[in-house]
């Protein structure tokens, strides 16, 4: 699966999963408008997450996002 990475939410849209990365190096993904749930997980649990809601939601969500915060980083290894 290939996913964008961004640092700014100016091309997210209403079709769009985010997994915002922290620089502590936990992970929550969320929609546009809301975290799926407040709770920080590690990078990969929370993009295997995304990948499950992406396929349970396909007639609501086309895409997966990579949002880095705060000067996160992400490890190559992981996407």
């Amino acid at each position: 699966m290939k996913y964008d990475v961004t640092t700014d939410n100016s091309e997210w849209t209403d079709r769009d999963i985010i997994v915002t990365l922290f620089s502590d190096g936990t992970a929550c993904p969320r929609n546009k408008d809301v975290y799926l749930n407040h709770k920080r997980t590690s990078v990969s649990e929370a993009i295997k997450n995304a990948e499950t809601w992406l396929a349970q939601e396909a007639h609501q969500y086309e895409r997966i996002i990579i949002h880095l915060m705060d000067g996160a980083e992400l490890a190559e290894d992981l996407i």
